[in-house]
């Protein structure tokens, strides 16, 4: 088994950052004329994100169960898709109050990517330790059932984002839990990259969350905080 590590150009990390950063000194610049013009900019996070979370949904819930976790019912989802509403509506939350003052709120804008860090490195840690210690599982998460031995949080990502996401479908699913079962260095795999992912996560978030509010410059907290899923 392969795994292939994607690298960001550094070119490209930098045109990331150069581009935040000029949208940010257009927001402090914001008049009333040109806040509309802000607000189309600012919604497309919500548009992409939208659209992809729709159609997730869609194939979860068809009638077909062909995407759905193993023994899952109509209107079930999947753990990683419950996860993503809760971080959504923070986020757009966030995104949404800190847009709609007259002059809008630049640093807070730019800290729902951190969060979004944080809160999935944390629950790889929480998983992996549950998973150490040998706990069950509190309910049923995706394919697994209830009150069987809780993996990491990184199976459970693997299992819904190629499952659903990448046409996977049920096979997938059943073969990966099987893996997973049968092969001693596959759970040692899994734990690595949980801890990996996790630790990783957690460290990058926290870090830029307190870049954007410890440095002088909004634009370039902006910039910092918008960049941080290219800089890692």
């Amino acid at each position: 088994m392969e795994f292939v590590s994607i690298h960001i150009p550094p070119s490209c990390r930098e045109s990331s950052m150069a581009y935040h950063t000029t949208m940010a000194k257009l927001i402090r610049s914001a008049n009333s004329a040109s806040l509309p013009v802000f607000a189309i900019v600012t919604s497309f996070f919500g548009l992409i994100s939208g659209l992809e979370f729709a159609h997730r949904s869609w194939r979860l819930i068809h009638k077909n169960d062909k995407y759905r976790p193993l023994d899952g019912r109509r209107w079930k989802f999947d753990f990683t898709h419950w996860t993503l509403s809760i971080c959504y509506t923070i986020m757009t939350g966030i995104l949404i109050g800190a847009s709609i003052p007259h002059e809008p709120l630049v640093r807070p804008l730019a800290i729902p990517v951190p969060l979004f860090f944080i809160g999935a490195g944390m629950l790889c840690i929480v998983t992996g330790i549950m998973s150490a210690l040998g706990m069950r599982t509190a309910c049923k998460v995706s394919s697994i059932p209830k009150g069987a031995p809780q993996p990491p949080y990184v199976l459970t990502a693997v299992e819904d984002v190629v499952g659903v996401d990448g046409g996977g479908a049920r096979p997938f699913r059943r073969r990966l839990l099987e893996r997973y079962k049968a092969s001693k260095a596959f759970r040692r795999l899994i734990a690595e990259l949980n801890w990996f992912w996790g630790i990783g996560s957690v460290i990058s978030g926290a870090g830029t969350l307190a870049a954007v509010w410890v440095i002088p410059s909004q634009e370039i907290a902006y910039g910092v905080g918008k960049s941080l899923i290219l800089l890692r």
